[in-house]
């Protein structure tokens, strides 16, 4: 088995927000990592991708747009999944003898019956509203005070925004 991942070098904070956190379930502030990323595999890193930038809510480290939940989707294509396996062992069951038969029937009424309880379950979840609203319904932080250093935050003239004179964090 080959063991690949990325390996993200100088971490850095550039800018904070207020954001919703859909993992947390609440307004949260969000901070902008940048760091050099790095694709390895077992352990050697292999190929440099360069700087990239990535929201991570202050409270869990998770992305703030990322749900906890599974996606209506993934269990849809599972309850798909099952019913056709279940619909093939089915027809697997006809062309053997009856003390395999059954074994097998118990086996594809099984795959069925998780198949139509994943679609039920689909069918009646009930669906929140997406991080685009709730994004959306965010207020704008008011912070006058850099959540790294704590020192106060001052315009910057060239790109309107507000931002730390010590540490150069923006805040969006």
């Amino acid at each position: 088995m080959i063991i690949t991942g990325f390996y993200r070098w100088s971490r850095r904070r550039t800018a904070f927000r207020n954001d919703y956190c859909m993992s947390c379930d609440q307004q949260v502030r969000a901070d902008c990592i940048r760091a050099f990323v790095v694709l390895h595999v077992k352990r050697i890193p292999l190929v440099p991708l360069g700087f990239w930038r990535q929201w991570e809510c202050s409270q869990c480290g998770r992305r703030p747009s990322c749900p906890r939940t599974a996606r209506t989707s993934i269990l849809t294509l599972g309850a798909i999944v099952f019913g056709l396996f279940g619909i093939l062992l089915f027809w697997v069951a006809l062309t053997f003898d009856k003390v395999k038969t059954a074994a097998i029937l118990a086996i594809g009424t099984g795959f069925c019956v998780a198949s139509a309880g994943l679609s039920f379950w689909c069918w009646k979840r009930s669906f929140a509203p997406s991080y685009n609203d709730r994004f959306a319904a965010v207020s704008r932080s008011e912070s006058m005070t850099c959540p790294e250093c704590g020192a106060g935050l001052t315009v910057n003239p060239a790109s309107d925004t507000l931002e730390c004179e010590s540490c150069g964090i923006q805040r969006i």
